[in-house]
């Protein structure tokens, strides 16, 4: 059994794509980028500290800010990584 921090199998191809199969799986396997997955981290962070913050659980909530703000700076530098693959 793998430790609970280990990637799963298909976690990543090495070029930043993955397949997912799972919950997040949705009428089949589907890929998956970086950016995708950053995104939605910096999504459902912001939603989870609004919850943490409305019954007052606010070193969580700091926590919650934290991932949604280094989310934020993974989505920035992979967007431009997209935009800049696209221009030249």
């Amino acid at each position: 059994m793998p430790a609970p921090y280990d990637r799963p199998a298909n976690a990543e191809n090495g070029a930043g794509h993955a397949l997912v199969t799972g919950p997040l799986q949705a009428a089949g396997p589907l890929p998956v980028t970086q950016l995708s997955v950053a995104c939605y981290i910096e999504s459902i962070a912001a939603e989870l500290r609004v919850m943490a913050m409305a019954v007052r659980l606010d070193t969580l909530a700091y926590f919650l800010e934290m991932v949604r703000i280094e989310a934020s700076v993974q989505v920035a530098e992979r967007a431009d990584g997209v935009l800049g693959q696209s221009d030249g």
